[in-house]
């Protein structure tokens, strides 16, 4: 999906690229996009879904109609109460059905409700912030511990299809070049921070099946992200957008929620935001603060 924002929290700053440099990368997004799993039928039956959402329900110590899209702090709470080891648990659970559920997103919305849960689960167990602070304390570079966060998620949801940091900024920066292109014949292009979130820059996409979720801020935005539709890859992979109309309901925060990885694109610079969990109550009331670990990359050189 595609959806909009301004904010802060990683950032990296790429030279503008030209014609040759823009083609190189859109050949190896497209490549990147197109490479299938070992299946694409889901195995997972309706009764088989209830049956392993009760059993999250049972290991939550939750009554089945609480494993809902609708009760993620809830969910939440639950999580911080289980140990290590049985975090452990609740995640080989998720590994054993989150393909099969993610296939079916598209078929059934109880399968969509439900990979929405799943990647609760996923994002709250594997504490992004806490998994970059440990390791930057330690001394890796973000790009580094990106990989390895991306790696981790990919293995936890039984994703086949591996892909990387690198692999993602490829696909930022063919944007960027695109928002480059743009600013020729619209002028605000040079202002524009497009947003963009979701599976597949939080390590949990099936690739050629995903989405790539954007927010827009405007409706040249917009215009420009419905004709990046037509371009390369996209024509396999569209982009899943929510239009700039949406934005008083959907902001950064929603997108945060389950997907704490969010980056900001604009024609000087990519920006990487991890953000803590988001609460309920910090949807409806914005001026809480609600602050994301900021990174800054300057060419491949990582500061903190």
């Amino acid at each position: 999906m595609i959806r909009r924002f301004v904010q802060f929290a990683f950032i990296f700053t790429a030279l503008p690229f030209y014609v040759q440099a823009g083609q190189s990368v859109s050949n190896r997004c497209e490549s990147l996009f197109t490479v299938p799993e070992l299946y694409t039928d889901s195995r997972l039956q309706g009764h088989e879904l209830k049956q392993w959402k009760a059993e999250i329900a049972q290991r939550l110590n939750l009554p089945i109609e609480k494993i809902s899209h609708k009760n993620f702090d809830g969910i939440s709470d639950a999580l911080a109460k289980l140990s290590p080891e049985q975090k452990d648990e609740l995640l080989e659970l998720v590994t054993t059905i989150y393909r099969d559920v993610s296939f079916n997103k598209y078929k059934d919305r109880e399968y969509s409700h439900t990979k929405r849960v799943l990647d609760l689960i996923v994002s709250r167990t594997l504490d992004p912030i806490s998994f970059f602070k440990k390791r930057i304390v330690e001394g890796k570079s973000p790009v580094e511990i990106y990989d390895a966060y991306l790696s981790l998620s990919l293995a936890k949801t039984g994703i086949l299809t591996k892909y990387s940091g690198h692999d993602v900024l490829h696909f930022l920066r063919w944007v960027q070049n695109e928002i480059h292109r743009e600013t020729y014949t619209d002028y605000d292009a040079r202002t524009w921070r497009l947003v963009f979130y979701g599976s597949f820059f939080n390590g949990r996409a099936i690739l050629h099946i995903s989405d790539i979720d954007t927010i827009a801020s405007s409706k040249s935005q917009d215009r420009f992200l419905q004709n990046l539709t037509d371009k390369y890859y996209f024509k396999r992979q569209p982009l899943d957008h929510v239009s700039s109309n949406s934005m008083e309901k959907f902001t950064i925060r929603n997108a945060a929620q389950i997907n704490p990885i969010v980056f900001v694109v604009s024609q000087d610079a990519v920006e990487m935001r991890v953000y803590p969990e988001v609460r309920a109550d910090e949807l409806k009331d914005t001026t809480k603060p609600v602050e994301p670990l900021v990174f800054t990359i300057d060419g491949t050189k990582f500061t903190w």
